[in-house]
């Protein structure tokens, strides 16, 4: 689809040529976004982009507003920015970087995948095979070992299994890491802010799946020989500093040192750890705690396991409002931090509950137990700086998940169980389960009134809309004229232009924005839309700014996220519904007409001037529409000339 579309106007109207001046920078914008957006955000799989796109849109909304924010700090700018910013990502950065970036990049990644798996295919697993087969001859003693390693018997055993997987989730976390420090240090090294952004997110996405594709396929076909050769690597290299220690070496006998350890690793420790933990033994630990998670994990008591997912859901509703305080304490009046917990902490109340009391729940309980205790463990070892890192501490983190879920959650969940039998605790239920129901139908009483007000809102037929919106029009006049007059201060001085293309943009402000707000039938609910919007790009700016941690940021995202739900579902129905109840009868009856009829003088004078505009912007397209068939054209020589570089490096298929 080329740029432009097609042409129909036909006219041959010769019009004002200060007219193609007014409309070539609209004509560039919206036609430009047309472009932009096209295919990107189309079909299911636009959907997910478009995911993406929301989700870059609302962190750039908040960069903006915080950095504008921080220069301006007694002023309404940052809202402009923030706005700006989440309509520029998401029409135009985010588009145009998935179609010149990621897009591409990840072709790439694909094109590299089919050749990395044409070749480990055909030959790759011979060669570590030999390699392998070299080791263990060197290495009398382990040929037995290793023959047991690679067979098909050995990979369908429970710790081929768990190699094999903690292989793939490493693997998978480690390309990840990668990926994100690449992208740290390119978007370091370039300093331009939307260059440096869109260059280092390739970058970071063609490093995840250049390693995703090479060692996936690599694991896939080189199988435990290669995984014996690849931990050996990882040993050695984690162990450096022991392997010198011990023997002394120095110089360049470092280096036969590290050789003689690597061997010694690939020739005896891995196949003979292999065929341990194979042996027997192992199993029958396992036979030994496997009912552990069975009886957690299929609980038969229905009253226990209720009221420990009551126990459970007090817990998280505590530790969600204390967060919450936390946060909001540092943002609004002790008073308003206290409300917005207290509604948080109701709200988590209802739904965590909801979320693990069923026949799965003690498996969600420890599934989510065990995803923190490795993100605990994963932290810690590395701030500790023990062997191997970040890599050792993800690792670490896979292994912890796993015995947390396996062991630790079922032993202290069936203990905890016996115990609170024994000393009648375990009776609370009954309690528990009717302050719950209490809290639940009070929640859904409120929601229904949450609806009422909704509806009252978004679906009021009592006209008294229609003024609310004309207020709310000239509202963003006004503040179309002092953004306007501040913008062409800052840029152009004081000069004759400044007051004449401050009244063209209020105009066109009272205009167009009153069109949406009046013509769409859907007002209010813009108006909802952009109150919300406001409010959470303030609330998640304020979040994200406030510290430096990664779980600041992300709890910046979820807040402003939050923000805009409650002010488009809840705030904004019920304050319209109150003002509705206070003001209707003053106001409506006089106010509205004078409003309406205002308005309408003014949208017929825009109907003249833009049947003008409209035939300009036909002839510009006209006029454009050829030079950009030529840069189409030339796009797609690029375009093939980039295929048939994926197509050889696919080897020809």
């Amino acid at each position: 689809m080329s740029f432009f579309g097609k042409n129909k106007s036909g006219s041959g109207e010769k019009l004002n040529p200060f007219l193609y001046i007014i409309v070539a920078i609209p004509l560039l914008f919206i036609e430009g976004g047309k472009w932009c957006t096209d295919k990107v955000y189309s079909g299911l799989a636009g959907a997910f982009r478009a995911l993406f796109g929301l989700i870059f849109a609302g962190g750039a909304a908040m960069y903006a507003a915080d950095l504008v924010g921080s220069h301006y700090p007694s002023t309404w700018k940052w809202v402009g920015a923030g706005i700006v910013a989440f309509l520029a990502v998401l029409f135009y950065l985010w588009p145009l970087l998935y179609r010149f970036g990621v897009s591409p990049t990840i072709d790439f990644c694909e094109a590299v995948s089919d050749r990395v798996r044409k070749y480990t295919r055909e030959k790759f697993k011979g060669l570590v095979d030999g390699i392998v087969n070299g080791i263990s001859t060197v290495c009398l003693g382990s040929g037995s070992a290793w023959s047991k390693v690679l067979t098909k018997e050995h990979e369908d055993t429970w710790f081929g299994r768990l190699i094999g997987a903690v292989s793939y989730v490493s693997l998978l976390a480690g390309s990840c890491y990668l990926g994100w420090q690449t992208y740290v240090c390119v978007a370091a090294l370039i300093a331009v802010p939307i260059v440096g952004f869109s260059v280092a997110v390739c970058a970071g996405v063609l490093v995840t799946g250049l390693v995703g594709a090479l060692l996936g396929q690599f694991i896939k076909y080189g199988k435990f020989a290669f995984l014996g050769l690849a931990i050996g690597v990882a040993a050695v290299w984690g162990a450096a500093p022991y392997v010198v220690s011990l023997t002394g070496a120095t110089g360049i006998w470092i280096y036969a040192a590290y050789a003689v350890a690597y061997v010694a690793f690939v020739g005896y420790v891995f196949p003979f750890v292999n065929v341990a933990f194979t042996a027997g033994f192992l199993e029958k630990v396992w036979k030994f705690l496997k009912p552990l998670p069975e009886k957690a994990y299929d609980e038969s008591d229905d009253k226990y396991s209720e009221f420990f997912h009551h126990v459970v859901n007090l817990f998280a509703t505590g530790g969600i409002g204390y967060g919450t305080f936390g946060i909001a304490a540092g943002l609004l009046p002790i008073w308003g931090a206290a409300a917005v917990t207290a509604a948080i902490s109701l709200i988590a109340y209802i739904l965590v509950f909801k979320l693990i009391n069923h026949g799965g729940g003690n498996f969600v309980v420890g599934a989510l137990s065990s995803i923190a205790a490795a993100i605990f463990v994963g932290i810690q070892y590395h701030e500790a700086g023990y062997v191997y890192g970040v890599y050792g501490g993800i690792v670490a983190g896979v292994f912890t998940a796993l015995f947390n879920g396996v062991v630790l959650f079922p032993i202290a969940y069936l203990g905890s169980r016996a115990v609170l039998h024994t000393i009648g605790l375990s009776k609370l239920g009954s309690p528990l389960a009717a302050l719950y129901k209490f809290a639940n139908e009070q929640f859904k009483k409120g929601l229904e009134e949450i609806r009422h007000a909704y509806k009252n809102c978004y679906k009021d037929k009592t006209g008294y809309q229609d003024l609310v919106l004309h207020v709310t029009n000239i509202a963003v006049a006004v503040g179309a004229f002092i953004g306007t007059t501040a913008l062409l201060a800052a840029l152009l001085g004081v000069n004759l232009l400044n007051l004449p293309l401050t009244v063209l943009a209020t105009a066109l402000s009272y205009v167009l924005v009153g069109k949406v707000l009046f013509k769409s039938n859907y007002g209010l609910e813009f108006l909802g839309c952009a109150l919300g919007l406001a409010a959470a790009v303030f609330l998640g700016a304020h979040v994200y700014s406030s510290d430096e941690g990664a779980l600041i940021k992300i709890a910046g995202v979820a807040a402003g996220a939050a923000t805009w739900v409650g002010v488009y579902y809840i705030a904004f129905p019920v304050g319209y519904v109150l003002a509705r109840l206070i003001t209707s009868w003053a106001l409506l009856g006089w106010l509205k007409p004078i409003l309406a009829t205002v308005y309408d003088w003014a949208w017929s004078l825009w109907i003249v001037v833009w049947t003008q505009v409209v035939r300009a912007y036909k002839g510009l397209k006209t006029l454009l529409t050829p030079l950009w068939l030529r840069i189409v054209a030339a796009g797609k020589v690029v375009s093939q000339a980039y295929r048939d570089i994926l197509k050889r490096i696919r080897g020809g298929n």
